[in-house]
């Protein structure tokens, strides 16, 4: 049978394929497919999820350059599953070698597709990242990254399924008991601007009864 691997040199490039449309309900019958094609060789299978894992855990002991790298090689590392599925599929042996095929052919289209991919990722957190600052103004940055200071507002404490146990209104700093900060959206009537006092700095006291009346 023919290998699944593209010697180099072997002739001229094939072009691709153009895509197939099926049936939306064609999807279930991939599970079986799938399936059809673990069972043959479970124990492989296995041996490459652990040294893929394994490949992403010593990626994430490297600051910031190593998960870049994994998000960049995710999909060299796909296609070379891949290629292991459609040796399984052409009646050839599945091997760890297949883990890596990515890293022996189209892989310069494959980074490409992993740079669009972090790309799209990075642009998805700045916008999120964004948004909540528009919302919750800069503060809500160092209160996700830890970094707020929790004298300045109320702390909470929490119990094992996440129920309020304790919480103190702007503690000292030797009173602080956690990082967890009690926050929360104003949503008010635009007649509440008319009683904040002006040229003076307002807090809740003045405002507050002021508003009751509204």
């Amino acid at each position: 049978m023919a290998n699944e691997f593209t010697p180099a040199g072997s002739g001229a490039a094939v072009a691709p394929r153009e895509p197939r449309v099926v049936d939306a309900g064609r999807g279930a019958s991939w599970w079986s497919e799938g399936w059809r094609l673990f069972t043959p060789d479970v124990g492989v299978w296995l041996l490459i999820m652990l040294i893929l894992i394994a490949v992403h855990i010593c990626g994430a002991f490297i600051p910031v350059v190593g998960s870049l790298a994994l998000q960049i090689l995710f999909p060299v590392f796909s296609g070379g599953l891949m290629l292991g599925c459609r040796a399984l599929d052409r009646g050839n042996p599945l091997t760890v070698r297949h883990l890596f095929g990515g890293f022996s052919q189209r892989t310069g289209p494959l980074v490409i597709v992993g740079l669009i991919y972090t790309g799209l990722a990075i642009l998805i957190l700045l916008t999120v990242a964004g948004m909540m600052i528009a919302i919750f103004g800069v503060a809500i940055l160092g209160m996700l990254t830890g970094a707020a200071d929790p004298s300045q507002s109320g702390i909470l404490d929490l119990d094992e399924l996440h129920r309020i146990t304790r919480f103190l209104e702007k503690p000292k700093r030797e009173e602080v008991f956690s990082h967890w900060v009690s926050a929360g959206i104003f949503v008010l009537d635009p007649r509440v601007l008319d009683a904040i006092p002006g040229g003076i700095p307002a807090d809740n006291d003045p405002v507050r009864p002021a508003t009751v009346w509204l």
